[in-house]
């Protein structure tokens, strides 16, 4: 208002970040409308809670997927099966992607515990992957046959990909807004020799929240690929090795 500015109040939400429950929520005034306090709000369609955490991303996203898996099977009889995989990529592999390197979480080894989130999507892009490949459930087809046939990747290795590109980017390309996340000085020099030498990014949060969220999670799967990412200057050998690496990690 000082600036002489008008704001929608349609478009304009109150989100508190809050570290236990309260019923104390408050509101505000913006001209002559009153926004209540929420749980949650959508952001360039992400949706973030008072809580940060990504439970309720999930929970929408896995509802639009099981819509678009519903959709896939009826469509699924009037198509040639060879063009299936790539209707199943640009209807639910797409969605699934926008903002992975931001929600989702990575596992680097088979014997990590799985995140409930990510079994829940990728149980949701099972059920299209053998509508795209024609199987049930009974047939057992590994999961590693089902990517194979229908180009889809699973949501861990994808997850790995797009935050291991993210970070490539912001090493790579001039301007890039978010270089100054991982951009800082390390704080030992014997471990500055050595970190600098891998190309390590040094990890600064120290909570719980702040470890599962980006930039860490994605700092630390940088941390964990060899150098033949990092030494890449162009985007098309970066991407080359980057799915390389990622396809290396449990599915």
């Amino acid at each position: 208002a000082s600036n002489y500015l008008t704001t929608n109040a349609n478009k304009t939400g109150l989100l508190i970040i809050r570290s236990g429950r309260t019923e104390d929520h408050i509101s505000i005034e913006v001209g002559d409308s009153r926004i209540e306090e929420s749980d949650n709000q959508r952001v360039l369609g992400l949706i973030i809670n008072n809580k940060l955490t990504w439970n309720d991303h999930v929970y929408s996203l896995l509802q639009s997927i099981n819509q678009r898996v519903g959709i896939l099977k009826r469509v699924a009889g009037y198509v040639p099966q060879a063009s299936l995989g790539t209707i199943a990529n640009a209807l639910i592999s797409s969605k699934v992607r926008y903002g992975i390197a931001i929600y989702g979480e990575v596992r680097m080894e088979i014997h990590d515990p799985l995140p409930a989130a990510s079994k829940d999507i990728q149980l949701a892009l099972n059920r299209a992957m053998r509508v795209v490949s024609r199987c049930r459930i009974s047939d057992r087809i590994p999961i590693k046959d089902l990517v194979s046939r229908t180009g889809i990747n699973t949501f861990n290795r994808v997850s790995a990909e797009e935050k291991l590109m993210l970070i490539w980017k912001s090493m790579h390309q001039t301007g890039c807004p978010i270089a100054e996340l991982h951009q800082r000085d390390l704080r030992s020099s014997s471990i500055s020799l050595r970190s600098e030498s891998r190309g390590d990014i040094q990890l600064q949060s120290k909570t719980t929240v702040g470890q599962k969220n980006f930039p860490e999670a994605a700092i630390k799967v940088w941390n964990a690929n060899g150098h033949t990412v990092r030494l890449q200057r162009k985007m098309t050998s970066a991407k080359k090795e980057i799915k390389t690496f990622a396809n290396s990690l449990p599915l």
